[in-house]
């Protein structure tokens, strides 16, 4: 029965088809239009806002930026020339600290304490 209803419906509205792709072809270059308005709307409005960020600093009502505080103060991070200066510490491996006599005799009677130690558990 659908079939038949298709067949009526063509047979009453002959140029249905052309309409219907009328249609489509004004909906889609409708749109075309309107996004292309919109893109050259937005160049537009993206140039003013340069010109008016330009008169603003020709005009030297814009802020002295030595007034401003630093990003190091006011985020916490160390500057370029400390942060180099820690990336140089960290890659150098530590030195070994001399010792002095003394400790290095306790150290001598520290490790003949553990050995002896060790070989009395043994037994």
């Amino acid at each position: 029965m659908s079939a038949n209803n298709t067949l009526v419906v063509a047979e009453f509205h002959p140029e249905y088809e052309y309409f219907m792709a009328d249609l489509w072809v004004g909906v889609v270059l409708t749109l075309l239009v309107l996004s292309c308005v919109c893109c050259v709307g937005s160049c537009l409005l993206y140039h003013k806002l340069q010109q008016w960020k330009q008169r603003v600093v020709a005009s030297g009502a814009a802020v002295d930026m030595e007034s401003l505080p630093s990003y190091t103060i006011v985020s916490g991070l160390p500057t370029y020339e400390e942060a180099l200066q820690q990336l140089r510490c960290a890659r150098e491996p530590p030195r070994p600290q001399p010792l002095s006599v003394l400790e290095l005799l306790q150290l001598y009677e520290y490790k003949a304490q553990h050995a002896a130690r060790s070989r009395s558990t043994k037994v």
